[in-house]
């Protein structure tokens, strides 16, 4: 009798131990996810966080500026971007139709 009282609680134990790494691992994907949600969160960028943040040079959005095309403010020497006009630039680029070769 004591052994069918026993084996449950070992075997509580043991599938703790299997699944104490699995929850650390879930932790670092849930602070990683929340880190992600953070950075989309921001209001305004500076020159080259909008760079890495898009994948676009630093020049293209200089130019872009500078046509008018990317509106920026000027916050003492730094230009800023609003997210919302970093994604309207974004937005307004042409999409790129696959060609009837790629197609195939």
């Amino acid at each position: 009798m004591q052994v069918y009282v026993k084996l449950p609680i070992l075997l509580s134990a043991y599938c703790r131990s299997l699944y104490a790494p699995l929850e650390s691992y879930e932790r670092a994907r849930m602070r990683s996810a929340i880190q992600r949600c953070e950075a989309q969160m921001q209001i305004s960028y500076t020159i080259s966080e909008a760079s890495k943040a898009t994948g676009i040079g630093r020049t293209t959005l200089f130019e872009a500026m500078k046509s008018g095309e990317l509106p920026a403010r000027k916050l003492g020497v730094k230009n800023l971007i609003l997210a919302c006009d970093l994604e309207a630039y974004i937005k307004s680029r042409p999409t790129r139709l696959p060609s009837r070769n790629e197609a195939r």
